[in-house]
């Protein structure tokens, strides 16, 4: 469980930032929670993710593994994308970039957080 600190440490930062970022009104509340649910769903995503980079036996396996996890994020997140804004045409420019931008600070967030967990040493 030790291991799994990261990714749900993370998630729970940037849920607490979306929450800030709304209350403050720099996101609107449905841009927020559009960013709430894509923040969750990553964090499940980053959880497998994780605990497979971990059990990871040798150098080669491990950048195998980074590299699928990021393009499984990456498709995941054309997905998410595609659906928010083909169910909402009527948001607005800003809103729009609103739900961009929250969502590539998720990404690059959890990409870092990918990219940092180190293999088990057997």
């Amino acid at each position: 469980m030790k291991a799994h600190i990261t990714p749900i440490a993370s998630a729970l930062v940037l849920f607490i930032a979306t929450g800030i970022a709304v209350q403050f009104s720099l996101i609107s509340m449905e841009i927020g929670a559009w960013s709430y649910g894509y923040i969750g769903v990553f964090t499940l995503i980053v959880l497998f993710f994780h605990n497979q980079l971990i059990q990871s036996k040798n150098t080669k396996s491990f950048i195998t593994l980074v590299l699928g996890a990021i393009a499984a994020k990456m498709f995941i997140t054309l997905i998410y994308l595609t659906i928010a804004l083909y169910t909402h045409k009527d948001w607005e420019m800003n809103e729009k970039l609103q739900l961009a931008m929250s969502v590539f600070i998720a990404y690059l967030v959890f990409t870092v957080v990918l990219s940092r967990a180190k293999p088990s040493q057997n």
